[in-house]
């Protein structure tokens, strides 16, 4: 008899554990729905390398080969070369204490503020190696 209701129990649990796993897929799969390029129809998460909240609680992903993105809570426009930034190769997001995005490119940094870039490279005194050029640009921005 026990064994019987041991099997009736475990039967039981699996059958709830399998509704809570589904409930939970969904939900998730729900989440990343929402962030979606709607014009090639193709997920922000097969590009991104960097992902940044800035203070107005905008979504900002950095890509290898899509500049960057910004996701305001509905919709999701990308910034690119054509944009005016130095390169599609966005690696870093960082934003300053006046509001000023700073993203770090494959050819140097850009400043975004509002609707318009202003980008330094090797030109403007930076580094040419983009692992220096970053962890410089970090350090100021942590000193100032």
């Amino acid at each position: 008899m026990k064994n019987r209701q041991l099997k009736l129990f475990v039967l039981i649990m699996v059958y709830i554990f399998s509704i809570s796993c589904n409930s939970q897929e969904e939900e998730v799969d729900a989440q990343y729905d929402k962030i979606q390029d709607q014009e090639n129809n193709i997920q922000i998460g097969q590009y991104v390398v960097k992902t940044f909240e800035d203070s107005k609680g905008n979504l900002w992903f950095g890509t290898l080969e899509r500049g960057v993105s910004k996701f305001d809570g509905t919709s999701l426009r990308y910034f690119t070369a054509k944009d005016g930034l130095p390169s599609d190769r966005v690696v870093d997001i960082l934003e300053d204490d006046r509001g000023n995005l700073w993203f770090g490119t494959g050819s140097g940094l850009s400043k975004f503020v509002g609707k318009s870039f202003t980008n330094f490279s090797e030109k403007d005194g930076l580094c040419s190696n983009m692992s220096c050029l970053i962890n410089k640009f970090i350090l100021r921005l942590k000193n100032n």
